[in-house]
């Protein structure tokens, strides 16, 4: 696999960079924020900041080596493809409604840029047979994130300020703004990077930084209480144990049964969450929970304006004000009918299928001419959209731009294990 020449690899390592401090430190910015309620949402937030200084970034990376072009790229990438239509129909939603909302456009635009980025990233990271330079940055800035996060508590901002409903289960919290199931959602981005420095081989340093950084990740959502996290964290690992070696009838068993040894253990240490799973769940059947309630006005919207209400609308137009606070659609693909109409919704729908299909296809698929690196690289991204994606189901994980870009990583990848398959074996000379 061909490597980037070093002033473009120098520009892709400062974006990449940019876009996870941005994400990561940027939510320890915006919890301060919360908490200061003077401060509020007046203030360019880090994650933006960063964020356009990574796409500029990428945009001189790729005047200083302009092949591969982008046409060309995502003429061979299939969820590309998908999600480019996903976003022009948002666009032209937010464009043509008559109630227009213009200042979402940008979300847009940055969710198609971050997958770009990520696409060049993945290019790059694949051609890499040693550590990937930026790894040590990448985990300095998941190891602040967490001493920011003790910093919070030991002033009392973070603590067991949650119950679990249905339990007298405690969960990690802060005092006001971000929320116990929030807070596994950031767990979900350090994941890729934990994951691919314990799954390929980097030296005894990483090696155990990152399964320090992994440990507190589990531990982190352990103490939020959230069944759907821990699923999801356990589906992530599915992902990549499946992929080390390729899918197979043995691989599967073992995978199964690591599976329900996790399961047993979760059951045993912590009744309370599975409980309160349990109630949710026979709430939610029998229509009486409030998110069976939410998701019954959304159904609603849709049914009634197929075309959707406009991006962030459902929040100021439901008739939950009996509960006094803001209840935003805790679904990403009822959220985008309702929100953004019924095309969106069907195109993201066909997005998760083609990642499924193109990312599972190279992740599980037995083949030797897939390098490691590679079929880490693309379990991890699909494992990471997965994770987000189920988080999706009671979240509103959807607009997280940092999804795009690990998707975009994973395909970027798979994209250079193509383009190595395609090129023309040399010539050999004749005797």
């Amino acid at each position: 696999m061909l490597r980037p020449p070093p002033s473009r690899r120098l520009a892709l390592a400062a974006a990449v960079v940019l876009i996870v401090a941005g994400s990561q430190l940027g939510m320890l910015w915006l919890a301060h924020a919360y908490l200061d309620a003077e401060r509020g949402a007046d203030v360019l937030s880090i994650e933006a900041l960063c964020g356009m200084a990574a796409i500029l970034l990428a945009l001189l990376s790729s005047r200083i080596s302009v092949r591969p072009r982008l046409p060309a790229v995502l003429a061979q990438d299939r969820v590309g493809r998908w999600l480019f239509a996903f976003l022009a129909a948002c666009i032209a939603g937010e464009v043509f409604r008559p109630d227009r909302t213009f200042e979402h456009i940008t979300t847009f635009v940055s969710i198609g840029a971050y997958y770009v980025i990520g696409v060049f990233a993945g290019r790059w990271f694949a051609s890499e047979r040693a550590s990937v330079p930026v790894l040590p940055f990448l985990l300095s800035i998941h190891t602040v994130w967490y001493l920011g996060l003790l910093v919070f508590y030991a002033r009392g901002d973070l603590g067991f300020y949650g119950i679990l409903p249905d339990s007298d289960v405690l969960r990690l919290e802060f005092r006001s703004g971000f929320t116990a199931t929030e807070l596994p959602i950031y767990v979900g981005f350090q994941l890729p990077v934990l994951l691919y420095v314990l799954f390929v081989p980097h030296g005894a340093l990483l090696t155990t930084w990152a399964l320090a950084l992994l440990v507190c990740a589990a531990g982190l959502v352990y103490l939020s209480a959230s069944s759907a996290a821990m699923a999801a964290l356990l589906m992530v690992f599915v992902v990549v144990l499946l992929a080390r070696r390729g899918a197979s009838l043995a691989s599967f068993l073992r995978v199964a049964a690591a599976c329900g040894l996790a399961v047993a253990a979760l059951a045993a240490v912590a009744e309370g969450v599975v409980q309160s799973a349990e109630g949710k769940l026979l709430a939610f059947f029998s229509s009486e929970g409030i998110r069976a309630l939410i998701y019954g006005e959304l159904l609603g919207i849709i049914q009634s304006q197929p075309m959707g209400i406009g991006k962030s609308r459902f929040v100021q137009q439901n008739n939950f004000s009996w509960l006094g606070e803001g209840v935003f659609p805790h679904n990403n693909v009822l959220g985008i009918g309702a929100e953004m109409g019924v095309p969106a919704m069907l195109l993201f729908l066909a997005l998760g299928v083609a990642v499924l299909l193109e990312l599972g296809r190279l992740a599980w698929v037995r083949r030797e001419d897939i390098p490691r690196r590679v079929r880490v690289l693309v379990a991890i991204a699909l494992g990471t959209f997965l994770y987000q994606q189920f988080r999706g189901l009671f979240q509103d994980t959807w607009v997280v731009k940092e999804t795009y870009f690990w998707l975009g990583t994973g395909v970027g990848a798979g994209l250079a294990l193509a383009r190595v398959r395609t090129l023309p074996m040399p010539a050999r000379a004749v005797p």
